[in-house]
């Protein structure tokens, strides 16, 4: 794959030119194929350009004509790969919040819980309870579709 090293110094911002307005990303191939034949179509416009006319006049018609033709079929939909998280560490995290803090809190409200006559207790106690499930179910939902 090529670098934009490669191309000629007028195209040295071709992504900014190119894909300043454009509504989402092109993938990595993609771009070097529009740099490809932006490049081409640039030295084209130079071959037929009117004497006086400069390179940034055919470089600005090169953009003209990537915009105009619908980014000449190429398609920005590109979502780039999500970086994987370390299970393990979320692990320890969720397991030193579940069996630690989360833990301790339960045992101590649920002790105040049991030796209280106020309702109010019993309601901390309840909502720390369902905090901890919904905490842990959240867990094993996003890890639904971990493989190894």
């Amino acid at each position: 794959m090529s670098t934009l090293k490669q191309f000629p110094e007028i195209m040295r911002h071709a992504h900014q030119d190119l894909g300043a307005t454009v509504s989402g990303r092109f993938s990595p191939e993609d771009w070097q194929k529009i740099l490809e034949r932006a490049e081409a179509k640039w030295r084209a416009a130079l071959e037929t350009a009117e004497a006086g006319e400069s390179d940034l006049t055919a470089w600005q018609a090169v953009i003209r004509d990537f915009h105009r033709e619908r980014y000449w079929g190429y398609q920005p939909n590109y979502q780039p790969p999500k970086a994987k998280g370390n299970l393990g560490t979320s692990f320890i995290w969720v397991g030193f919040i579940t069996f630690t803090l989360v833990n301790m809190s339960l045992a101590w409200l649920g002790q105040r819980y049991t030796t209280s006559d106020e309702p109010r207790d019993g309601y901390i106690f309840f909502a720390v309870l369902a905090f901890w499930l919904i905490a842990f179910a959240a867990f094993l939902w996003r890890q639904r579709k971990h493989r190894d």
